[in-house]
């Protein structure tokens, strides 16, 4: 009677390395993390989650070093190349971090050519950014609906109009598409409304009206009821304005809304480096908006200069002679400009309050 035997069972088929459930949930985790490194800890973490038992047994550091390189032979993940940025302290090493390799992007579809309005050819040629080209588009629809036959109005009403903020045209005033010449206020049918100058007329201003300005609000009060006195008494009439300090370049403007307008301006301030700076910006901005020329009043300049008392509690620093002459050159007349140039390089300063209403009362003429 022969034995029976009994054949032994097949082995186990192997599973493909990239089915291992291991992989599988590396994979994942991988895909979803927020950065393209993803660091030892995030992998630990992953193999814990996918297997609680598996990650605390004697063999996991190799089973996550297989898996792990089974998705760098895919292409999912890059493995550090210097022995340095692996975990070396327990074998087999395990990397520090694994890398997500970049994802390619197309190049972005360019637009297609604009044909812009010839108001707009520049404009249009010189907007790059899409925040360039929002603005050309908002001012596209407002000559496209008629705003070349639009009232010209105050810039801020048309900002807010175009832009949904009345102050976006401010600073869209000095980047490139305004600075150009690109795009224009006039384009846009509106204008930099001044600052509202603070001016009195003291009484019947007559046919020639003149205009003094003072820099600060003491001296513009004491002026201001002196001058009162002074056309009730018979005397010409004269406006008195106030300059707010370094306020008076954005607000001179406003001195066309005066009824009548001024057809004289003269100016009186401190005798330091702000005073002077502010005097000249003035002058300049004066000049652009048509106005007379600003010019110093000198009889108090030569007042101040000879019963001011100086100072260096501010800090001034002296000034070199040519930026002081330059300064100083606006007051005209020479003996004036170098006195007040010598100031200036001494450090020190006079302030107009020197010329109060005591020492202004005893002046005849003050222009």
């Amino acid at each position: 009677m022969s034995a029976h035997r009994t054949s032994p069972p097949d082995p186990p088929l192997a599973r493909p390395p990239g089915q291992d459930p291991l992989v599988t949930a590396l994979r994942d985790a991988i895909a979803v993390y927020r950065t393209r490194r993803i660091r030892l800890p995030v992998l630990r973490a992953a193999h814990a989650h996918h297997d609680p038992t598996g990650a605390s047994s004697n063999d996991a550091r190799t089973r996550l070093v297989a898996a792990l390189s089974v998705l760098e032979a895919e292409g999912v993940i890059t493995m550090p190349k210097t022995l340095r940025l692996y975990e070396r302290h327990i074998s087999p090493p395990l990397p520090m971090w694994v890398e997500r390799p970049p994802v390619s992007r197309a190049p972005p579809t360019p637009a297609p050519a604009r044909v812009w309005r010839p108001q707009l050819a520049q404009a249009g040629a010189l907007a790059s950014s899409p925040a360039e080209q929002h603005v050309v588009l908002a001012v596209d629809k407002f000559l496209r609906e008629g705003g070349t036959d639009r009232p010209v109005v105050p810039h801020r009403d048309r900002s807010l109009e175009l832009f949904c903020h009345e102050k976006r045209l401010d600073a869209l005033m000095r980047t490139r598409l305004f600075t150009t010449g690109a795009l224009t206020l006039d384009l846009l049918r509106c204008y930099l409304a001044p600052l509202p100058l603070t001016a009195q007329h003291t009484g019947n201003p007559g046919p020639y009206p003149q205009l003094l300005i003072v820099e600060n609000h003491a001296t513009y009060a004491s002026a201001l009821t002196l001058a009162r006195a002074r056309a009730a008494s018979g005397r010409p009439a004269l406006a008195v304005g106030y300059g707010s300090g370094n306020q008076l370049p954005a607000s001179i403007a406003g001195a066309s809304q005066l009824e009548p307008p001024p057809l004289d301006i003269a100016y009186f301030g401190d005798l330091d480096r702000g005073g002077l700076s502010t005097a000249r910006a003035a002058a300049a901005a004066a000049s652009a908006a048509g106005l007379p020329k600003l010019r110093p009043a000198l009889p108090l300049y030569s007042a101040l200069l000879t019963f001011g008392t100086t100072d260096k509690t501010s800090g001034a620093v002296p000034m070199k002679a040519e930026e002081a002459a330059v300064l100083a050159e606006w007051l005209g007349q020479p003996d004036v400009a170098a006195a007040a140039c010598l100031l200036l390089m001494s450090g020190h300063r006079l302030a107009q309050e020197a010329v109060g209403y005591e020492r202004l009362s005893t002046i005849p003429t003050w222009c």
